[in-house]
């Protein structure tokens, strides 16, 4: 057995490891050196279409691991204020007073903080103010779909950030979700357990 076909053993090894990890910053280190082990052995044996694969996965997997590590990165920053590890991700964004911010059944792409204004949930005839999370339910949601109907009543300043990046936050990071669910608890009603929430 050459030099290569130990890469090649070494890189396999790898791989069929990244299906046993549970933390995604790990798997994609592990993923990477597998993607660099088995470059190395399919070009060493010129075995191309292998070489191809893996030449293509290597980025994929390299920007994924940086994304994750600067969500890591923001997290350490922010000490103890989970949800401040939001800040680095957020953009903002305005609605125009009248305008329909999203409705029942549309697709959940991004989650939501009021800076200033008021939004109308249609459903619950209730109203969202300054400094409260919106949509963040729809984001979890299996179907990703709105659970209701969200419209600005006034000029509306809002922080969005993608749901992938709320998902990959909460996934490698459980104090940020643990953060967000309280929140969503905070948002039901006290004798009211069954009350929609819209999201």
């Amino acid at each position: 057995m050459d030099a290569y076909e130990v890469i090649g053993w070494v890189g396999a090894a790898l791989m069929v490891s990244t299906f046993a990890m549970k933390r995604m910053t790990p798997l994609r280190v592990v993923a990477v050196c597998a993607n660099v082990a088995m470059i190395t052995y399919a070009w060493g044996l010129q075995i191309y279409p292998v070489l191809a694969l893996q030449t293509c996965l290597l980025p994929i997997n390299v920007f994924r691991l940086s994304q994750l590590l600067e969500i890591g990165r923001s997290l350490k920053d922010s000490g103890n204020n989970s949800l401040a590890a939001l800040a680095p991700h957020l953009r903002t964004t305005h609605v125009a007073a009248g305008e329909v911010l999203f409705r029942i059944g549309d697709h959940s792409d991004q989650m939501y903080i009021v800076e200033s204004g008021e939004i109308l949930l249609e459903e619950l005839q209730k109203t969202v103010h300054p400094g409260e999370l919106l949509g963040e339910l729809g984001v979890f949601a299996d179907q990703q779909k709105r659970s209701g109907t969200a419209i600005a009543t006034t000029d509306v300043e809002l922080r969005t950030i993608p749901a992938e990046t709320v998902r990959q936050l909460c996934l490698q990071h459980p104090d940020v979700g643990l953060a967000l669910l309280r929140m969503v608890l905070e948002r039901i009603p006290h004798g009211a357990p069954n009350e929609p929430i819209i999201g």
